[in-house]
């Protein structure tokens, strides 16, 4: 039995994938100097960037909750 794989066909659909995880909005987490936190929604990439960047948050629900809810 041969088994013959299309490695551009492969290749393509794992990149989309990993730019689909990457555009994915998350919760950015910014730490200020004077000490306080903000978030805000944000890609990683993005986040990443920001002065006073302290992490990350994939799954949570704090950037898109209504404060007046």
């Amino acid at each position: 039995m041969l088994v013959v794989e299309d490695s551009s066909a492969s290749k393509e659909s794992k990149q989309k994938d990993l730019e689909g995880k990457k555009q994915q909005k998350g919760c950015c987490r910014i730490r200020y100097q004077g000490g306080g936190f903000d978030y805000f929604p944000s890609t990683e990439e993005e986040c990443v960037k920001k002065p006073g960047y302290h992490s990350y948050l994939k799954d949570s629900p704090i950037c898109f909750q209504s404060l007046w809810d």
